[in-house]
């Protein structure tokens, strides 16, 4: 079940982020997005039993604060469409709160390998409306981002055997 929502929880990361930049430009959503860690290190208390020392609750205020000196409430960027890199930012934090709770339970490569499942299934339900025929020297590019993005999951894997999901996602 665990692996099952991780799965979904990095595929509506991934649609709720490719949508906000389709109407958000790069450098707004990019920015917003800037609050995952801040949600990592909330939810890790009721999710893991960490503790917020001072130190990591001035972080998390003064993370806050530049997200909204960079959303500007009253300004133009401040729309419904801002709230898609903050729902994203939740789901991924949700996942990486999940993959901590699986780890030293589940092989690494299981992790990877359910992550992978469902996400290209349930990615694959919107191919018939979204799919463009790569060019062919497009493929290569493709399959190396298919390489970097499963060795990039497997060393967050690795790194959350290790330290906390709040100690780690200032670094994602």
């Amino acid at each position: 079940g665990i692996q099952l929502a991780r799965g979904l929880l990095l595929a509506g990361a991934t649609f709720l982020y490719f949508t906000s930049l389709s109407v958000l430009p790069l450098a707004d959503a990019a920015a917003i997005g800037f609050v995952l860690p801040l949600f990592v290190a909330v939810l890790a208390v009721p999710m893991l039993g960490e503790r917020l020392d001072l130190s990591r609750t001035v972080a998390i205020l003064a993370g806050l604060l530049g997200a909204l000196l960079i959303v500007r409430p009253g300004s133009s960027v401040f729309t419904w469409y801002a709230l898609l890199p903050v729902a994203m930012a939740g789901c991924n934090a949700l996942y990486q709160i999940l993959t901590r709770r699986i780890v030293g339970r589940e092989n690494p490569m299981t992790t990877l390998f359910y992550t992978a499942l469902v996400g290209a299934a349930v990615t694959s339900l919107g191919l018939p409306f979204a799919w463009h025929t790569p060019a062919l020297w497009q493929v290569p590019f493709i399959i190396a981002i298919g390489l970097l993005g499963g060795f990039g999951h497997f060393l967050l894997i690795r790194a959350v055997a290790q330290a906390s999901p709040s100690a780690l996602a200032p670094f994602i």
